[in-house]
């Protein structure tokens, strides 16, 4: 049970430091694209 919990944990942690990653390179490339003068 305590090691299913600290799975569990785990792989919360490691699920939202990827989504924030991800959300962070998708806000950069936003940001990027529309100070482009293009």
């Amino acid at each position: 049970m305590f090691r299913l919990a600290s799975v569990g944990l785990c792989g919360t942690l490691w699920g939202v430091s990827v989504g924030g990653v991800f959300l962070w390179i998708l806000g950069l490339d936003l940001n990027l694209h529309s100070q482009s003068p293009e």
